[in-house]
């Protein structure tokens, strides 16, 4: 059993009988506290559990979050203020949507992740393997590095990433 205190359970609430399926436990709210859910089961689904209600608490859909069951993905939340000094972190979240939502999107499409960005902070779902690149790319971004140099970094790694595979392949051929 887990004890678990959200900030916002309403979408779990509602998506309860689907969770409780999907993840193999039982959800239980506190009827003293709403906020505070106890995750009942067994020890691994509890585990992906947590990390899926707290990528919903965070903000992502059940669909989304529902990723993080599978131990391939990976929850993340980057505060903006451990990565500035900055004052006016408005800037800093225009400059991370671009005009549009085009940088966060670029983003997204060249990491494969989601990315939800919520006041102050950034939430992630992705490939375990893609988490580190979309961190440095995030990072580097709120501190400040031109859109276009965080664009060409993520696209070296694709194709270092695809020549590895590439090499791989070849190499179980022979």
């Amino acid at each position: 059993m887990k004890l678990l205190s959200l900030k916002n359970p309403e979408k779990i609430f509602k998506n309860k009988r689907v969770l409780e399926n999907k993840l193999k436990v039982k959800l239980e709210f506190d009827k003293k506290n709403k906020n505070n859910i106890k995750i009942i089961g067994k020890e691994v689904n509890i585990f992906d559990a947590e990390q899926v209600l707290l990528a919903m608490d965070f903000g992502f859909n059940a669909e989304t979050a529902l990723l993080l069951k599978n131990g391939n993905y990976l929850f993340e939340i980057l505060y903006l203020k451990d990565y500035t000094r900055r004052k006016n972190l408005k800037e800093v979240r225009a400059r991370i949507i671009g005009k549009k939502g085009k940088a966060i999107n670029t983003l997204k499409n060249l990491t494969g992740s989601e990315i939800m960005l919520k006041e102050n902070s950034l939430g992630i779902i992705s490939l375990a393997e893609n988490i580190e690149k979309i961190t440095t790319a995030l990072s580097n971004l709120i501190k400040g590095s031109k859109h276009s140099n965080v664009y060409s970094y993520l696209e070296k790694k694709n194709r270092d990433k695809k020549i590895r595979e590439t090499d791989l392949g070849l190499k179980e051929e022979r």
